[in-house]
């Protein structure tokens, strides 16, 4: 019961996932892994005659199963259940008063047909059965209820009762009425044949897949396991061979191949990269402080022109290649002192003085055209 209950638990915290999985979310899974609970029942030969429910001898397993699919169609599995199958019979017949309960395990392989292929069902369906047979090897060991706690021996008698005393017993009107503890205390075997408590068997499935999310589902399933052996039950009164059925659920998660992406720098050639200098200089862009030196100036380690004075401008350009550490200098590297700004100023009264008596001599029609620039400073670059 326990296995019941932590599965209920789970199918609880899956069951807000989608029913319905987006073909676009789809992809391959490389295998998928499950657990999963259910019951068992025997069929054999104390099925016949008995005066017993059922579901008194319905015992529980677990199982686990490792499934990898081939294509749209096709699945192969490892398989493995682990239980016991029981059977208690109570008859007239006083020979037929017999019971037993063997645990099972049993390891195997299967193939699987999958009704999800995209072409009966799509792959994204929420629900759709499939179909195993399986090929498996079945270890078990039966034993029997034959006494009770006390050690005292189980006699059926024509009557129904269970006493310590065998009904043609000389004493038995001494006998006490006893009852079954069901506890399988006794291994059982046969007189007649020293039979292996191992074999083969062959399981055949039929379930219905749920998928609660893209790597989530749960399996609905019966399995139907036909053994290649009569002794489960410690009994061979016909020539068939003994069989039970599986019927639980199980949760399954598919590990799935990572999705592949084209890489965004699929095609680039990082080497070429690496080697790149566009001002030709002979250091490479990635390393180059200084990216535009003009061809043919000599440069350092980090691309960069020599600046001997270390005024911020190259020598290349520097003409005043001996410039005082801390002074201003222009873009030429020139100092910015005080004669430096009178003659920018005398250079720019120069320039007025002469564009004045350029207005002053020229046509009526270009004068007009010099008042209107000097309205508008972007176009003193066209008076003459």
């Amino acid at each position: 019961m326990k296995h019941i209950y932590a599965l209920l638990a789970l199918l609880g915290l899956s069951i807000h996932a989608s029913a319905q999985i987006k073909e676009s979310d789809e992809t391959p899974a490389y295998v998928t892994i499950g657990a999963g609970t259910g019951v068992l029942s025997f069929f054999g030969e104390m099925n016949i005659d008995n005066e017993i429910s059922t579901f008194s001898n319905i015992r529980s397993g677990f199982h686990f199963n490792a499934e990898r699919r081939l294509g749209n169609y096709f699945g192969v599995a490892l398989e493995g259940l682990f239980g016991s199958v029981a059977h208690n019979q109570r008859s007239a017949s006083l020979n037929l008063n017999r019971n037993f309960e063997s645990a099972i395990t049993q390891l195997g392989v299967s193939g699987s047909f999958h009704f999800d292929n995209d072409r009966l069902l799509k792959r994204s369906s929420a629900f759709s059965p499939y179909l195993a047979a399986g090929f498996a090897y079945i270890k078990f060991d039966p034993y029997g209820d034959l006494k009770n706690k006390n050690g005292t021996p189980y006699h059926y008698w024509s009557n129904g009762l269970i006493t310590d005393l065998a009904e043609n017993d000389p004493h038995a009107y001494n006998a006490n009425v006893i009852f079954r503890d069901y506890v399988y205390e006794s291994q059982l075997t046969d007189s007649g044949s020293n039979y292996a408590r191992n074999s083969f068997s062959i399981p055949l499935t039929f379930g219905l897949k749920w998928k609660f999310s893209e790597p989530l589902e749960g399996r609905f399933f019966t399995t139907y396991t036909i053994t290649m052996s009569d002794y489960l039950d410690n009994y061979s009164d016909d020539a068939k061979n003994d069989q039970f059925l599986y019927t639980g659920f199980s949760v399954h998660y598919s590990i799935r191949k990572k999705k592949e992406t084209a890489s965004p720098f699929k095609n680039v050639d990082f080497v070429g990269l690496a080697k790149d200098d566009m001002d030709k200089d002979g250091i490479p862009d990635w390393s180059d402080k200084c990216p535009d030196t003009p061809v043919g100036v000599k440069v350092n380690s980090k691309g960069c022109p020599p600046d001997d004075d270390k005024d911020g401008v190259p020598n290349y350009i520097d003409k005043e290649s001996n410039t005082a550490k801390g002074l201003v200098v222009d873009r030429y590297g020139i100092t910015i002192d005080s004669a430096y700004l009178a003659r920018q100023q005398a250079a720019r009264a120069a320039v007025k003085i002469i564009r004045t008596q350029m207005i002053a001599e020229s046509p009526p029609n270009m004068k007009s055209s010099a008042k209107t620039c000097r309205r508008h400073a972007h176009c003193w670059h066209r008076l003459p």
